[in-house]
């Protein structure tokens, strides 16, 4: 079991050394373990592929359970083991909402080095020696998930972090939800961004228009752009919503506080993420929105939420 090898071994060698194994029990349909050590593979490699399932070893000979791709193998071996690590009940002791974050700055899905325990540290090099883990530009003690991978990550190693966490903690339950939100969130906003600017196209300036949620987190709005080509200064603050099928979404105190001061040149960008991908859709556009949204009846407005305090 892959609890016990996380005990016993503190690495569990290079992955060309596991990309050898496979190939090698997959050419000869029955390898002696001996056979490897003559080669200095270390035994470490052995036991991991054969704990995630990718080996049996019988009569003494590694056999390689089904036939994989050489361009596969790579990223098999990464499935098995967070398969392993949800089946034995460790995958959020590895990853949590402690170390996995979605950075805005980058638009990808980051994991903080520090927080992981070191019990996985052979792993953790594993990954990154793969290309799986790959070390950040600026903070030290960041890894990244490459984009070719981060689709497969959210949609499935998410939700059984998000699992494996409520499994012993149901109080944890909003993690998948925030990574997610987080990441349509940027999606939307960066889909704005190339609107607005292609909008402006003929702006001298158009370069200027810029994500100021990256920058200030209280600002009450997401961009900063131009309300026409002869406007020499950003006075276009624009607040983006994305949503599913019929237009809806959650408007903060602070960004409403915001929309009252702006006024006029506060929008309210509402994205549909069934169609932001068509060439020539246009979001939902609501200028003034304190006025517009709260002053038609075409919108459902609720009061969701209180503020508590205990006074002393």
């Amino acid at each position: 079991m892959i609890e016990n090898l996380l005990r016993q071994y503190d690495n569990f060698g290079r992955p060309e050394q596991l990309f050898e194994i496979v190939r090698l029990t997959g050419q000869a349909g029955g390898v002696p373990p001996s056979d490897f050590m003559r080669f200095q593979i270390p035994k470490s490699a052995i036991d991991l592929l054969v704990s995630i399932s990718i080996l049996d070893i019988t009569d003494n000979c590694l056999r390689l359970r089904s036939h994989l791709a050489e361009n596969k193998t790579p990223q098999t071996i990464i499935e098995k083991v967070f398969e392993s690590l949800k089946k034995v009940n460790l995958l959020h002791n590895f990853l949590n909402d402690g170390n996995v974050f979605y950075d805005r700055s980058f638009s990808r899905i980051s994991i903080r080095n520090d927080k992981i325990p070191l019990q996985f540290s052979a792993l953790r090099n594993l990954f990154v020696d793969m290309g799986f883990f790959v070390r950040g530009e600026v903070v030290k003690f960041e890894f990244y998930i490459p984009p070719e991978h981060q689709n497969w990550f959210l949609s499935k190693v998410i939700p059984d972090i998000e699992a494996s966490q409520l499994s012993n903690n149901p109080s944890q339950g909003l993690f998948d939800q925030r990574i997610r939100k987080e990441k349509l969130g940027r999606e939307a906003e960066e889909f704005v961004l190339n609107f607005e600017r292609r909008v402006r196209i003929k702006h001298p300036k158009t370069e200027n228009i810029q994500i100021i949620s990256d920058i200030d987190t209280r600002a009450g709005y997401d961009i900063r752009s131009y309300s026409s080509d002869s406007a020499l200064l950003l006075d276009k603050f624009i607040e983006v919503k994305s949503y599913y099928k019929s237009p809806y979404f959650y408007w903060s105190n602070n960004e409403v506080r915001v929309a009252k001061e702006k006024g006029a040149k506060y929008f309210l960008y509402l994205v549909d993420r069934n169609r932001m991908h068509e060439n020539a859709y246009r979001p939902l556009q609501i200028a003034n929105p304190v006025e517009t949204v709260f002053g038609d009846s075409v919108w459902d407005v609720r009061n969701d939420g209180y503020f508590v305090r205990k006074d002393d």
